[in-house]
């Protein structure tokens, strides 16, 4: 390969979740958007597509065999020796002694292996913490070597092995969603409050300049073990608790069956989709004799699941938020929810309830919610000749069903420069609204999965054309017309 294209791989090697993307960059350019790896080997359905997989191993006593990730067999795997790497006197005061990585530490000294080597053989099959010392960066280090990611290769040139703290690629990730906002001025804050499935880890920044976008770390950051591994233990415990036969009867099911109920009814299930809203959910229970069904109404019982985690993530938010007060005397302008469990959609209607009028909550996700995207400003050359088209989608989530009814709606403006988000105190007039009907019910709709989530997607255009001080709109999709409408616009001078 030539000195002016590289190869780049990145390797976010998490504390229960890792995930891998490439791209090929030519130095005088500007890098296109990384591919992301999401094919894993697995013994389950719906994990073979996903954008991380678990930082797990498991090793046959009888024959060697080392698996991992997705395609674990039933068994006893080993889990977070990420944490392992460091002493135990250098990991912050909320992880030393806990009850996960004792375990992790006595299942390595069964084994006769230590964290290096774990870390090696599950890399052959990288993101550091901030709180890593030298030793621990060298520790990785030797892991890669032992992977092999850095032998050389006839056909490239040597590779270059760098690592990136968690606080970094933070910024790194949530900078191209900030320098799309228009609203960012000197001086604003917000909160990064980054959810794994371990550990949730908060920090805050202060805007320097905003353009070009430079930021700095505002107050000490903080975390605290309450990610998704903790949400999942809680819903077992509910459900241990909930099915006939209790704890006994749960026990006495095989855990293959266990695995595949957990995957399908909580993990594509309710956990995705779970928002606060009131209903009943209907799960199937892992077979043990017969089959059976178990009847759950969130409002009174799925809130009790989330209260030990969202209690916690509130809490630290809350922390972040009362230092900033104290420092700048002013709220964050918004907190950014990221991370896989920072797109579960109780957490953010959790914070958004607590915040709402105060300061905006945002997933990121690479949605980017309440943005307005102006097709036509003020002085634009306008061809009344041709219609400009404007790609657009619809989610819905695996539970819904039916015919949707769907509306769009367009907006105006008479300043010269408009504003870039709608609300947040931004008034921006409502042009007319155009409503359309999905051509086929939503369970028939193609599934997509992204970002840890699987839904139903359908594509669509929006075409517009101008003539004179009219706007004709139509909704298109496979080059068929779903809704058209042709609203008067006034004229300015």
């Amino acid at each position: 390969m030539s000195s002016s294209r590289k190869s780049v791989v990145g390797i976010d090697f998490g504390t229960t979740f890792s995930g891998v993307s490439w791209l090929f960059h030519n130095g005088m350019k500007t890098p296109a958007n990384p591919e992301v790896i999401t094919r894993w080997l697995s013994t389950h359905a719906r994990n073979s597509d996903r954008v991380k997989v678990p930082t797990k191993l498991y090793y046959d006593k009888h024959t060697k065999d080392v698996s991992w990730g997705y395609n674990i067999p039933e068994g006893d795997p080993i889990q977070w020796f990420k944490l392992l790497l460091l002493n135990d006197e250098d990991l912050p005061a909320h992880l030393q002694g806990s009850a996960h990585i004792r375990r992790a530490g006595a299942m390595l000294e069964k084994l006769g292996k230590d964290a290096t080597q774990i870390t090696g053989d599950y890399l052959k099959q990288l993101c550091v913490p901030a709180i890593y010392q030298g030793y621990g960066r060298e520790r990785m280090r030797r892991a890669a070597e032992l992977a092999g990611i850095l032998d050389k290769r006839p056909v490239c040139e040597d590779t270059t092995l760098s690592f990136v703290t968690e606080p970094e690629s933070a910024v790194m990730a949530t900078l191209p969603e900030l320098d799309y906002r228009g609203d960012l001025k000197s001086n604003d804050t917000f909160v990064h409050c980054d959810c794994g499935g371990g550990t949730v880890d908060i920090i805050s920044y202060m805007v320097v300049q905003s353009s070009p976008l430079v930021i700095r770390e505002c107050v000490e950051g903080d975390g605290a073990l309450c990610g998704a591994t903790f949400l999942d233990q809680d819903f077992q415990l509910f459900v241990k608790k909930k099915i006939p036969g209790g704890y006994k009867a749960w026990e006495n099911t095989e855990p293959a069956a266990i695995s595949k109920f957990l995957n399908s009814e909580w993990e594509h299930g309710i956990k995705c989709d779970f928002d606060g809203s009131d209903r009943t959910w209907i799960l199937d229970l892992p077979k043990r004799g017969k089959r059976g069904q178990l009847e759950v109404t969130s409002s009174s019982e799925i809130h009790g699941v989330f209260s030990n985690v969202t209690t916690r993530i509130n809490g630290l938010v809350g922390n972040q938020v009362q230092a900033i007060k104290k420092k700048t005397s002013k709220n964050p302008k918004f907190v950014i929810l990221a991370g896989g469990f920072g797109r579960c959609p109780f957490i953010y209607a959790s914070l958004r309830d607590i915040y709402q009028g105060v300061t905006e909550v945002l997933q990121s996700d690479g949605e980017r919610p309440d943005q307005m995207k102006w097709a036509i400003k003020r002085g634009d050359d306008v061809e009344t000749s041709h219609a400009k088209t404007f790609p657009y989608c619809r989610k819905y989530s695996l539970r819904e069903t039916g015919k949707r009814v769907c509306y769009e709606e367009i907006y105006t403006s008479t300043k010269s420069d408009p504003a870039s988000r709608l609300g947040s105190g931004y008034e921006i007039p409502l042009l007319t609204s155009v409503k359309w009907e999905l051509p086929a019910r939503a369970e028939e709709l193609p599934v997509v999965r992204s970002n840890h989530r699987s839904y139903r997607r359908f594509d669509f255009e929006i075409q517009m054309e101008v003539s004179g001080a009219s706007l004709d709109l139509r909704i298109v999709a496979d080059g068929k017309v779903l809704g058209a409408k042709s609203p008067q616009v006034k004229k300015t001078a």
